[in-house]
């Protein structure tokens, strides 16, 4: 489990790692949450002035709460890498998405909206599930430009 802490200890937010040692704190005291995480009551009550928790630190955490309940925690890890990943593909989409709105040359609409199905393609997985309406008011909008700029159709289906 220190192998799993230490590896995607940094997907982790202050936020998360608060919340992760409120389930430590479930077993007994605050005492024990801190004995379990192998840290300091002192590093607890300084989380309230920090900006950031070192990566140690959460790493400590998250090992414990692995142990603790393993599954929960996992499940917990994963939906904020699915969380975190999702906004990065958000993102990217949206920035070829803008390229495209903006290119005018037929051609390097063509590319670019080529770019963009292929992106969707390749990330229409359960993280685009969030971002489907986002993503298909694009592909509306691109589709809108596409006959405005008189360029070829590149249907790809995505409902």
């Amino acid at each position: 489990m220190k192998v799993i802490a230490k590896r995607y200890a940094e997907l982790l937010t202050k936020g998360d790692v608060m919340k992760l040692f409120r389930v430590l704190e479930k077993v007994g005291s605050l005492s024990e949450a801190c004995r379990l995480a192998g840290i300091d009551r002192k590093t607890v009550y300084n989380w309230e002035r920090v900006r950031e928790i070192r990566r140690e630190t959460k790493a400590k955490v998250l090992a414990a709460a692995l142990e603790l309940r393993p599954r929960e925690t996992l499940e917990f890890v994963a939906d904020r890498a699915v969380e975190r990943a999702t906004e990065v593909v958000s993102h990217l989409l949206l920035f070829v998405f803008e390229q495209a709105m903006r290119a005018e040359d037929p051609r390097e609409f063509e590319r670019l909206h080529r770019e963009f199905l292929r992106l969707v393609a390749k990330y229409d997985r359960p993280l685009i599930e969030s971002v489907r309406h986002e993503v298909n008011e694009h592909l509306y909008r691109l589709d809108r430009k596409r006959r405005r700029v008189n360029a070829r159709s590149h249907d790809l289906s995505f409902t």
